[in-house]
């Protein structure tokens, strides 16, 4: 992020973008509630929005959005997969990675000899 810049600098960018912005309910831009927040680390909250000019309830808002950890759906469940060996004789590695919207992962290492059906493999992950 910016962490060089001061909060007396973060404070003249606010203004600047307030005195170029087109009309009175424009938003301000995600840069600038990223820098605010970054602040929120080292200050008190409320000094930050008070120096910034900001909503103390908005600013609150912007920090637990820009700051919360991406959580697992409860819903995961496990998938069996059964990598019973076909009959080939090839000994190559297949590979498959898969990661869904909210971040979850899955890595799944096998020789080629086993058979498993990667469409359902693919739609139960995706499903969660």
């Amino acid at each position: 992020m910016h962490s060089s810049l001061s909060l007396s600098d973060s404070q003249q960018q606010f203004q600047a973008w307030r005195l170029q912005k087109s009309h009175s309910k424009e938003r301000i831009p995600e840069h600038l509630w990223q820098l605010a927040v970054q602040f929120c680390d080292t200050h008190p909250l409320t000094r930050v929005a008070k120096h910034l000019n900001l909503d103390v309830g908005s600013l609150r808002q912007h920090r637990q959005r820009l700051t919360a950890k991406p959580t697992v759906p409860s819903s995961l469940r496990f998938v069996e997969l059964d990598v019973s060996p076909a009959p080939s004789n090839s000994s190559r590695c297949q590979r498959v990675e898969l990661e869904r919207v909210d971040g979850v992962r899955m890595r799944l290492y096998c020789e080629a000899t086993h058979d498993f059906d990667v469409t359902s493999l693919i739609h139960s992950f995706l499903q969660g």
